[in-house]
């Protein structure tokens, strides 16, 4: 917890607030402050629920959404979050389409707690509308191919299926023209501007 966090401190110099449910605020605001950034509040809170004092110039949720039915009101939350003008960014794993069947075959339990139905760039062109806000990015990301099971204890020959299914599948699908596709590539990104 705070990596991303941590990312927009270094890159861009930002101070930076956050809110998470699990991991203690104090260990992340340590680990910010380990790296010379500038911290300014990280409350340990329900996301869906939380009121900070203040909106933000930036808000971003990093694979969170999709694991809500309700993703588009979740989607909403963000920008009631955000400065007039100010920039959302919305990213999540893409376990719809070819990824959908590499999970349902071998990570059918992680693939059980993601929404796979909001996995697309017709979502987050959605999201623009619903709040009125500037669509500047949407796309998917991460190359051509990635799998990342959960980390439980499979049966040997189940392992050595999976792996050699997904070297065999990055091996093809690196030869497709362009960075990504939207059946395997491993991410979907998007960065709206709010209404002024």
């Amino acid at each position: 917890p705070g990596g991303i966090l941590a990312s927009f401190g270094q890159r861009f110099g930002y101070e930076l607030n956050g809110v998470d449910f699990i991991a203690d605020p104090a260990d992340i605001e340590g680990y910010l402050k380990s790296l010379s950034l500038r911290v300014g509040s990280i409350e340990r809170a329900d996301a869906l629920t939380w009121e900070p004092s203040r909106k933000f110039d930036i808000v971003g949720s990093f694979g969170f959404i999709e694991h809500f039915e309700n993703a588009l009101e979740i989607a909403d939350r963000h920008f009631r979050l955000v400065k007039p003008g100010g920039h959302v960014t919305i990213t999540m794993p893409n376990f719809a389409r070819g990824q959908w069947i590499l999970h349902r075959i071998f990570d059918a339990a992680q693939l059980a707690v993601h929404n796979t139905k909001i996995m697309n760039l017709r979502f987050f062109r959605e999201v623009a509308l619903r709040n009125r806000a500037t669509l500047l990015h949407s796309a998917y990301a991460g190359g051509h191919f990635e799998f990342w099971p959960d980390h439980s204890e499979r049966p040997p020959l189940v392992k050595k299926a999976m792996w050699r299914t997904a070297n065999f599948a990055k091996r093809v699908l690196r030869r497709l023209p362009g960075k990504t596709n939207p059946f395997f590539s491993p991410y979907l990104i998007s960065v709206f501007r709010a209404p002024e």
